[in-house]
């Protein structure tokens, strides 16, 4: 753990940077968010560049930024005269970046970190197969490993932060999977309505579905994270569908679309998202996310800090296989949590679906992983958690 003076040197730190980078900018003619990203693409295409909007003001209003972005950042802002027109940017390794480098390395020595374990990219599997690693492993011992949803497997991390939260008034934002379509979406919410409903009289349960962003969705382009061209999405694609066993024009037609589809209109969802939390009543907010739902919540949650949101819960989940394949807006592989992400994180999914990942390897700190038994094959267990009352028992155990 930090000292103390260390986190208040690094909040300072923040400050800081945040106030130079709004000068900078000023100093640039005051583009906006777009503009930079524009200019900052059109510099550094082969760089690999990846500044969408979300991280610009989270960049601007004093959010940790990784050292790639910031000097992107600061080398586009410096590519603008005073005048606001063009001119050619500084060079990596040029004698006027160093004090951007000096502050980052400050920033970053003083950092709280959240430990996580990293993983290559081989060894990310789906937690059906880590079930049957897990159970082998024990039979071996001997000692039998319980799958009552009650008895939670918390990594030490995440059951240290817990915090007793049962006085505040709670609103559920819930995210749907991407390929439930309208009709399935409204029964889903309808579920989780009812489900926690009734667990927890008077709460409120908003949700948030593809297509919902309408006409914000935006025609010009996504922010897709760098490296996600063909030589990231089809050994990605590759893997998901050698795991799934569909035939493949159905896979193609479904998870390849959803890809594709967030990485052109995401920034659109995840304001829907965003949106939704904010106009939901009362003191704290748990996020529930289904599928490829948890994906732009996921990079919501990196991106913004976003406030009352205290507790994060995935369902059948592929943001492990995504994150380490670089495929994610939000967080790079070699980069850690951000300070102000969501202090508890429940990842459930069932031994038998393919699609669905382990996440407390890879974020001990805030995740916990919970397996229950949808009593359904592959791919109908992929559908079938909110129906399942051992999840929603084992999500009622969790909240407290």
């Amino acid at each position: 753990m930090k000292p103390v003076d260390d986190e208040q040197t690094y909040e300072a730190l923040l400050q800081s940077l945040s106030l130079e980078l709004a000068a900078l900018r000023v100093r640039a003619g005051n583009p906006s968010l777009r503009d930079i990203q524009k200019r900052a693409q059109k510099l550094f295409a082969d760089e690999g560049v990846s500044l969408p909007p979300s991280t610009l003001s989270g960049l601007f209003n004093g959010g940790y930024p990784g050292r790639d972005r910031l000097l992107w950042l600061v080398r586009t802002l410096l590519s603008f005269d005073r005048s606001g027109q063009g001119c050619p940017p500084p060079g990596n390794g040029a004698p006027e970046l160093d004090p951007w480098y000096d502050r980052w390395e400050a920033i970053t020595r003083v950092r709280p970190t959240r430990r996580r374990h990293r993983l290559s990219s081989t060894a990310v599997i789906p937690a059906a197969k880590e079930a049957r690693v897990q159970s082998s492993a024990a039979a071996q011992s001997g000692v039998g490993e319980s799958h009552d949803p009650v008895e939670l497997r918390r990594s030490s991390g995440a059951s240290a932060r817990r915090q007793d939260t049962s006085s505040l008034s709670r609103s559920v934002v819930f995210v749907s999977d991407v390929s439930t379509g309208q009709v399935g979406y409204e029964r889903a919410l309808e579920r989780v309505q009812a489900e926690w409903g009734s667990r927890r009289p008077g709460s409120v349960v908003r949700g948030s579905a593809w297509g919902q962003e309408g006409v914000r969705l935006s025609a010009r382009g996504g922010d897709a994270p760098a490296g996600t061209g063909s030589s990231t999405l089809i050994p990605l694609i590759s893997r998901l569908w050698r795991r799934s066993g569909r035939p493949a024009e159905t896979f193609v037609g479904s998870i390849v679309g959803d890809i594709l589809r967030y990485q052109a209109r995401g920034q659109a969802l995840r304001q829907l998202i965003k949106q939704t939390i904010d106009d939901a009543p009362g003191d704290a907010v748990t996020v529930l996310a289904h599928g490829f739902g948890c994906v732009p919540s996921f990079d919501l949650l990196v991106q913004e800090r976003v406030d009352r949101v205290d507790q994060f819960i995935t369902v059948a989940t592929q943001l492990p296989l995504l994150f380490e394949s670089g495929a994610l807006v939000s967080l790079e592989p070699q980069e850690a949590l951000p300070d102000h992400f969501p202090p508890r994180w429940l990842n459930v999914y069932a031994a038998n679906d393919v699609l669905a990942y382990s996440v407390a390897q890879m974020f001990p700190d805030v995740a916990t992983d919970q397996e229950v038994d949808n009593g359904q094959r592959f791919p109908q267990t992929h559908s079938a958690y909110l129906t399942n009352p051992a999840f929603w028992r084992a999500v009622d155990t969790w909240v407290g």
